[in-house]
């Protein structure tokens, strides 16, 4: 346990360092690596390699271990679902790949049910989705939502949910 220990503080240590240098390759070499010697190491990390592959800009890549992630590690897991999709829609850049905003509105959606749509985070990730995929009316639908979910919680006063509501409510208004 202490040798493990040991080479977990030394991983954690040259992964924080490729992530100050912004080096997403040296942080998927790294996980990849560290994955190879111990395979239950890539639940822990496997969300950490995903925003690594997003930075890349590889859809592809991203879409298949993110699928990976929803079904094989997260696939009963709501939060860990949700972490999936948010990484993918959070910031998709002007001309977000479809197929893979497509994958994450799916992996939200199943976060959504496995969680009975009462959770907050989830609805404002499963909202972004939808309007990630051009869907502006079932992003509103789903923000307002989490709005309603989020009273009484930390979430409640997030600025950026509020500013999401409104973006999405403009956007509705115009289709």
């Amino acid at each position: 346990a202490r040798e493990r220990e040991v080479k977990l503080r030394a991983l954690f240590a040259r992964l924080q360092k490729a992530e100050r240098e912004d080096d997403p390759k040296g942080v998927v070499a790294l996980i990849d690596e560290a994955v190879k010697e111990d395979e239950g190491m890539e639940k822990m990390l496997g969300v950490t390699k995903l925003r690594a592959l997003i930075k890349i800009g590889d859809a592809d890549k991203t879409r298949e271990y993110g699928a990976r992630l929803a079904d094989v590690h997260f696939k009963d897991e709501a939060q860990g679902l949700n972490a999936v999709a948010w990484y993918i829609v959070e910031k998709p850049g002007d001309k977000p790949d479809a197929r893979l905003m497509k994958f994450a509105l799916g992996v939200a959606e199943r976060a959504d049910k496995l969680a009975g749509g009462k959770d907050g985070a989830i609805a404002d990730t499963l909202a972004k989705a939808y309007y990630e995929t051009g869907d502006a009316a079932r992003a509103l639908e789903h923000q307002e939502r989490a709005m309603k979910l989020a009273k009484g919680t930390p979430l409640e006063n997030d600025p950026e949910m509020k500013d999401r509501l409104e973006l999405y409510k403009k956007k509705a208004a115009k289709e």
